[in-house]
């Protein structure tokens, strides 16, 4: 009986050491199908590109870094309009120089025609970008793009006398006009210096105020089509100098 339950252990023991060695074999190949099952996506690109609008065309420059393929995904968002979201793809923006080595590389431009989205643009209004790489899905550029707001001040002169004697008074009118646009304009500051040859009388400005000491008229603002007119009368004491108008207008 003794040497039975010998046997019997010793059977014991080596089963119990086959079924260990079993299961550190099969979690062996566990981990290692585990392991050799990831699968690497490529990196996201690096790329530095620029937005702007110009002649109602939305503009995307690629400045530097890595080529982009052509399927390039770019989704414009729109603030207004019946279709807030638009996907579109870069090779279909590139022209056919750009485009002909299959790629969107440095110094090369995406150009869109925002006059095709009339129901969604809205001139001035900001447009959301997100361009995405299609080869790793990743995001590439994200921003806003809008339009600057830009007006064009003219400003004209004219004088009541042209050859005026001493001791005469004349007239300076000066017209600023915003009827260029395109956009409002504010803080207008206009510069007109009397020369030593003229000694100041009065001023008469449609709009805002004139300083006979600094020689400033602060006009203020002109929305588009708008206009402003300041007379300014001084008294002739010789005949030296011209009478000088400088432009320093901001807007906000």
């Amino acid at each position: 009986m003794i040497k039975s339950n010998r046997r019997n252990i010793a059977v014991s023991e080596v089963l119990g050491t086959i079924l260990l060695l079993a299961i550190s074999v099969t979690l062996f190949s566990t981990v290692y199908v585990t392991i050799f099952s990831v699968q690497v996506k490529p990196s996201s690109p690096t790329v530095n590109i620029i937005g702007t609008i110009e002649d109602n065309n939305l503009i995307l420059e690629h400045r530097g870094g890595e080529s982009l393929p052509l399927d390039t995904g770019i989704i414009l968002g729109f603030a207004g309009g019946s279709s807030q979201l638009l996907s579109v793809n870069d090779g279909d923006y590139l022209d056919a120089v750009s485009k002909s080595d299959g790629k969107w590389g440095i110094g090369e431009r995406f150009v869109y025609p925002l006059s095709s989205r009339s129901a969604d643009f809205v001139r001035f209004n900001p447009i959301d970008l997100t361009v995405i790489d299609t080869e790793s899905n990743s995001v590439v550029m994200s921003g806003t793009v809008q339009e600057a707001r830009v007006a064009d001040i003219g400003i004209e002169m004219t004088v009541s006398k042209n050859h005026p004697t001493i001791n005469e008074d004349v007239t300076f009118h000066i017209t600023a006009g915003n009827d260029r646009g395109p956009s409002d304009a504010a803080g207008i500051l206009i510069k007109d210096i009397l020369p030593g040859s003229l000694n100041y009388i009065s001023s008469n400005p449609s709009k805002g105020a004139y300083d006979p000491v600094t020689g400033v008229w602060n006009l203020g603002d002109l929305v588009v089509g708008n206009f402003a007119t300041l007379d300014i009368t001084a008294k002739v004491v010789s005949h030296r100098g011209t009478f000088q108008v400088t432009l320093n207008w901001l807007w906000s």
